[in-house]
């Protein structure tokens, strides 16, 4: 199986990468903000695709689109079974993408969301194949949403 891990940069990279454990026997891909960061990453068993930071408030539709731009390649390339992600941004994109090339998406809300999920949760809740939460409080909140542990 062909997994696609989504993820910017620092804590939302952090805790997908805990779950590499799951992946072991697939073929993984890694699609993160290029930064210093992901740069010195030791990870050889995935291949990385790497996206410019973009993100200027004023020019977020633009940001967007030229995200998706590097996402459609990807995708038209590699061909994934299954996009992951547990945020931010990033995500956004690829999530409706995916819908367009009929790929399965599991969205992880990050454990630093106790009370309300991020924005980018509330947008990818209707997208999302399959949506987990890290704390069993939001799934009373946010009928799609499934407990499935924590990611330590």
């Amino acid at each position: 199986m062909k997994i696609c891990l989504v993820s910017s940069h620092g804590g939302h990279l952090t805790e997908l990468l805990r779950l590499m454990s799951a992946f072991k026997n697939h073929k993984v891909y890694l699609i993160v903000h290029k930064d210093d960061f992901t740069y010195n990453m030791r990870c050889d068993s995935i291949s990385k695709y790497l996206i410019p930071v973009f993100f200027r408030l004023p020019l977020l539709l633009v940001d967007m689109i030229i995200i998706s731009i590097y996402e459609i390649f990807f995708l038209v390339k590699e061909r994934p079974n299954v996009i992951i992600s547990t945020g931010a941004e990033i995500a956004i994109p690829i999530f409706i993408l995916s819908k367009m090339f009929g790929i399965k998406t599991i969205y992880i809300e990050s454990m630093a969301r106790l009370n309300d999920i991020s924005t980018t949760g509330k947008i990818l809740i209707r997208i999302a194949d399959i949506f987990l939460v890290q704390w069993v409080g939001l799934t009373t909140k946010y009928k799609k949403a499934k407990y499935a542990g924590k990611i330590l």
